[in-house]
């Protein structure tokens, strides 16, 4: 099957157009065709070329397959917020570092399975939020850590010295 959009082959199983973004109308539909639709589409992709509406490569700042800083940070937040209950496992001690390393690759994929979009701009839009939320919060937290590693470091590096003057 073709996009109605921008022409491209598209799986009957996707929710939307892997390169235009546009709804999918024939998902969730079963993907039995009669033997006069198989030979049509057959004739249609062997002697024309789909027409082309749109540009075929809008490039959306969150799509699924991207990692989302979100998801990563506030793992059981954004879990919640996008019915990706399988992030509460981040509750458990010791999977809670693995998990928002899961959830940072995943969760754009499990954002669009979970949740209902009218269209690849409105996701891209939720889930651009959550990413420059995360994003931020992940920088707030690490620069201060640097900074007492560093002087951690340094007193480490300077301790012997000093206690050899003294003595």
């Amino acid at each position: 099957m073709h996009c109605t959009h921008c022409g491209e082959v598209v799986d009957p199983k996707d929710r939307f157009c892997t390169h235009c973004g546009q709804a999918n109308p024939s998902y969730g539909e079963d993907a039995r065709e009669s033997s006069d639709d198989h030979f049509k589409t057959q004739a249609y992709d062997n002697y024309q070329t789909p027409p082309s509406y749109a540009p075929s490569n809008q490039d959306y700042p969150q799509r699924p397959g991207k990692f989302n800083w979100g998801a990563f940070t506030f793992t059981v937040a954004w879990g919640i917020g996008n019915n990706c209950y399988l992030c509460l496992l981040a509750l458990i001690p010791g999977l809670n570092i693995i998990m928002s390393f899961i959830a940072g690759f995943m969760g754009n994929r499990w954002a669009m399975e979970n949740n209902t979009y009218r269209d690849m701009e409105e996701f891209s839009k939720i889930q651009q939020t959550w990413n420059r939320a995360g994003f931020i919060f992940f920088i707030i937290a690490v620069i201060p850590l640097a900074f007492f590693m560093f002087i951690g470091f340094m007193t480490l590096i300077t301790a012997p010295t000093l206690s050899n003057n003294w003595l």
